[in-house]
């Protein structure tokens, strides 16, 4: 796979925006960085091929992580459920597949309807959004699949697109929902809205991938106290939807301290009013007995665009991971942590092959309880400094620090950039300045490992090149 292959995954997403189309994912075994789980990494020059470390991204027991699974920074192990096929045969005869509207006259009809093992499979057309308050199981999810052609353009009085609710006053949790490869068109509130869960018992095996949320009144997504979950290959743009940049209307909002354990990658967040993506520990929020923290998360391959503030605002985030992520033009920090509603500042994030464009700062951490590794990350025009983070907190090596290199198609007025130009966008640097990133980036640091594969998801062979592209 080339290093624009990627794109061209994001163009298919934007080429069906009006379908709901998108993308398969395969089901396959992968490690902490998301790459096989018995890839191997190759060893760092200045570093013994057999060091060991108990922080090393894949176990030294390979065999620890099964197949279709990935160990995350906190030490849970994370099955990763392989996305259904949009355009594959169902059978609307059979007991388990309920067909929106063959059989059922909307979504919200087949929703009641719906019982762990179910697929509610919606064909084209515009439907009104609905509300999802029944559970699946781990090995029986409840999924909602939307055809190529399926639009959510009208909404129920909350003004919500799709709600997952649990009800912690009733005991009842909203757990191993699919919702896969829907569009959501202008929600007066949000896209899609996971919600009533508590940090005790937060709402957890969620898939959410391969859906288009444009010109949402508030947020994009708020995911409430969600867990070991999976979001992914999702376009959110225009969060928000021109509101006053005190709004607080994100691309993503991950919300309270039963957020975590949980991946998120190869999402698209572009033009959100405030952040591409707020976490927010909140001890204030405290049904259930919260921490006040949010940790255990990857976040590999998101390309971050033309927030109004942050890339990612993380407040009371720890013992995260992030990879081979995007972020470009973003009018603030790209990675920024602090704790104010949080229980604690930001602690053991590892920041690894990421690129940052023309952000204010690419890391800027405040409030750090240390323990932080930064390594083999492209920053280039930034307006400040690349990484603000206490020297005493903080390892790092093998940054690249530029503001001469030239990257590929860039679209300088992001506001109004056509889906086209969207899809074109190369974050590649071009040939002549690849010599200080080809082959210069480090296999590991401070016990952490380089992740195996880049934004595209092609491998990294070799010593690693610097930035979120391999070349």
């Amino acid at each position: 796979m080339t290093h624009n292959s990627r794109l061209v995954l994001v163009a298919a997403i934007f080429a069906a925006a009006c379908s709901g189309s998108g993308p398969s994912t395969e089901d396959s075994g992968v490690s902490r960085d998301g790459a096989m789980a018995d890839a191997t990494t190759p060893t760092d020059a200045t570093t013994p091929a057999d060091a060991t470390s108990p922080t090393d991204a894949a176990p030294s027991d390979a065999g620890a992580v099964p197949p279709g699974s990935m160990l995350l920074p906190s030490g849970v192990t994370l099955r990763i459920p392989a996305a259904p096929d949009v355009t594959g045969d169902y059978d609307c005869g059979g007991a388990n597949v309920l067909c929106v509207p063959s059989e059922f006259a909307s979504p919200q009809l087949a929703a009641d309807a719906a019982t762990a093992g179910d697929t509610v499979l919606v064909s084209a057309g515009s439907y009104q959004g609905f509300v999802v308050t029944k559970t699946g199981t781990a090995e029986s999810p409840i999924r909602f699949i939307a055809r190529p052609g399926v639009v959510i353009d009208s909404f129920p009085a909350s003004g919500h697109g799709i709600v997952l609710r649990s009800d912690f006053e009733r005991d009842f949790y909203v757990d191993y929902i699919q919702i896969v490869g829907f569009t959501i068109q202008a929600p007066p509130a949000r896209c899609i809205y996971l919600t009533k869960a508590i940090a005790s018992r937060p709402s957890v095996g969620q898939l959410i991938a391969q859906n288009t949320c444009v010109d949402a009144g508030t947020e994009g997504f708020v995911l409430s106290q969600m867990s070991r979950s999976v979001v992914e290959d999702n376009v959110i743009l225009n969060a928000g939807n021109g509101s006053s940049i005190d709004a607080r209307d994100h691309g993503i909002y991950l919300s309270n301290g039963g957020v975590g354990d949980s991946l998120i990658r190869r999402n698209v967040i572009m033009g959100s009013s405030t952040n591409g993506i707020h976490f927010n520990g909140d001890r204030f929020v405290d049904t259930g007995g919260t921490d006040g923290v949010i940790s255990g998360l990857v976040l590999d391959g998101n390309i971050i665009i033309g927030n109004g503030q942050n890339g990612f605002n993380m407040d009371g985030v720890q013992q995260s991971l992030f990879i081979n992520n995007v972020f470009y033009a973003n009018s603030r920090h790209a990675i920024r942590g602090y704790a104010i509603d949080g229980a604690e500042g930001p602690r053991d994030i590892v920041v690894i092959n990421n690129t940052f464009i023309e952000n204010n700062s690419g890391v800027k951490l405040s409030d750090s309880l240390g323990g932080h590794v930064v390594f083999n990350n492209l920053f280039v025009d930034m307006r400040d400094e690349a990484i603000v983070v206490p020297s005493s907190d903080l390892t790092e090596g093998a940054n690249v620090i530029s503001t001469s290199l030239a990257l590929g198609s860039l679209p300088a007025d992001l506001e109004h950039a056509t889906p086209a130009q969207i899809a074109a966008f190369d974050f590649a640097v071009t040939a002549a300045g690849r010599a200080e990133l080809v082959n210069m980036g480090r296999a590991m640091m401070a016990g952490e490992r380089a992740p195996t594969h880049d934004l595209s998801g092609a491998p990294r062979t070799g010593r690693p090149d610097v930035g979120a592209v391999e070349y």
